[in-house]
């Protein structure tokens, strides 16, 4: 059985116009994601998303939670 592992922007800011690009990356549904093929390699998994998102744009906060670019750049 395959675990499904997703990082998602936990601040989701709305955009206002609601076009593809201009809005949270959660919710255009364009999250870092993957599949771990079992138990023993989700740490695995979880590191390769996290390098991945990093290099995407993500910061990761103090607490572990995720920002996607687009909340990162319009923060309220």
């Amino acid at each position: 059985m395959s675990i499904w592992l997703e990082i998602m922007c936990d601040v989701r800011n709305e955009g206002a116009n609601l076009d593809d690009f201009n809005r949270c990356w959660t919710h255009r549904n364009d999250n870092v994601m993957g599949m771990s093929e079992k138990a023993s390699t989700v740490t695995w998994t979880l590191r390769l998303l996290a390098k991945e998102a990093l290099k995407q744009g993500w910061v990761r906060r103090k607490g572990g939670t995720w920002v996607c670019p687009y909340c990162k750049e319009n923060a309220k």
